[in-house]
């Protein structure tokens, strides 16, 4: 039925996961920043993990719903689609910015103008990048970086990829297969290759991530039997498998490739209901999923006031009770901003128009 939501419920599962990789990795450095030492974090690496999972994903969901949409008009309305990505990331994002870069540093809120404050260096410059919706460039060339908002880098990567993403699909979509493995082989060149700033820009795209994705929503949508290649029962085993030992260890092997092309495996496997993966349908880890944006925009603010909490209060640093205390907080900010904020944009957004689906039909939300 055209109009009908593409929805692969067992992604809202991988993304609850991505979400607290990160979490987890974040929640010692922001202690550190604060001054707060000994409190317990998963090693920087699992973080990158949850990134490269994260970036696989939106190439996967971005490249399935305009290829869908594609399919059904024969075009893809750009405008539309630039729309509905602004109503979905801007509003939590310029919250965080008013909040973190200008609210909390020229007012002293929170008594957080210790941390980062207007005199900082080059504060004017990281301001109007983060306005002009660039928090990437801001992570590059700016020092200090403000420690409240160093993360966001990742979503100024995402917006860089919505600009381009549609144009890329509407103007090479006879060659689509031919562009992704160009663009994965270019940044994997890019690596080894070590061109001062070539290299660099290649680097923190992280455009080979998102067009790994890219070639699994294009298998998906046009390739069943290649995909059924690909979704064997032994295949899924060792993708599932390889994939938490790969967590397990704390190490992200080959510049993130092997998370990337593991995840890719595991997130083509969750689009089949019939799969594995595709039954990791668990109603909390499902939710969680639903509320990572508002997690994601969030958490660094919401980790630094409880840890500041916490440590002023005299109580233990050490142990689990400060972490899980911290991802509950989070969780909270999370729900907030979904039912506060999120539901009223995303109300607009379904106004604007909902894209086609691309075959196969996947299953809908119950």
């Amino acid at each position: 039925m055209p109009g009908r939501k593409i929805y692969f419920p067992a992604l809202d599962s991988i993304r609850a996961i991505a979400m607290m990789l990160v979490f987890a990795a974040h929640l010692g450095p922001v202690a550190s920043a604060l001054g707060v030492r000994d409190v317990w974090s998963a090693p920087a690496a699992l973080g990158s993990i949850g990134l490269i999972v994260f970036f696989v994903l939106s190439g996967f969901l971005i490249t399935y719903l305009l290829l869908g949409e594609q399919k059904e008009r024969r075009r893809i309305n750009i405008p539309q689609f630039y729309l509905r990505r602004i109503l979905r990331i801007w509003p939590l994002y310029l919250i965080i910015v008013g909040v973190s870069q200008f609210l909390i540093p020229c007012t002293g809120l929170f008594g957080l103008d210790s941390v980062y404050n207007p005199t900082a260096l080059n504060f004017r410059q990281a301001s109007l990048y983060y306005l002009l919706f660039l928090p990437n460039l801001a992570f590059l060339t700016v020092s200090p970086v403000n420690p409240l908002m160093g993360y966001t880098w990742s979503i100024g990567v995402e917006e860089q990829f919505y600009l381009i993403w549609p144009l890329v699909l509407q103007l090479g979509r006879r060659h689509l297969l031919t562009i992704f493995s160009v663009i994965i082989v270019l940044v994997l060149w890019s690596g080894w290759s070590h061109i001062p700033k070539v290299s660099a820009i290649i680097h923190w795209s992280n455009m080979g991530f998102f067009a790994l994705g890219g070639m699994m929503a294009l298998f998906r949508a046009k390739q069943p039997d290649l995909v059924k290649g690909l979704s064997t029962r032994t295949m899924q085993i060792v993708a599932l498998l390889l994939s938490v030992a790969l967590i397990a260890t704390g190490r992200n092997l080959a510049g993130g490739w092997a998370a990337a092309f593991l995840f890719a495996l595991v997130i083509l496997h969750a689009t089949q209901s019939s799969s594995l993966i595709g039954k990791l349908k668990y109603p909390w880890l499902r939710y969680l999923g639903r509320i990572s944006y508002g997690m994601y925009i969030f958490h660094v603010l919401v980790i630094t006031l409880i840890v500041r909490a916490w440590a002023r209060a005299g109580m233990p640093l050490t142990g689990w009770r400060l972490p899980l205390a911290a991802f509950a907080a989070t969780v909270l900010a999370g729900t907030v901003s979904w039912f506060g904020i999120e539901q009223f944009f995303l109300g607009m957004k379904r106004r604007s128009g909902r894209v086609a689906q691309a075959a196969p039909e996947p299953e809908q939300p119950s």
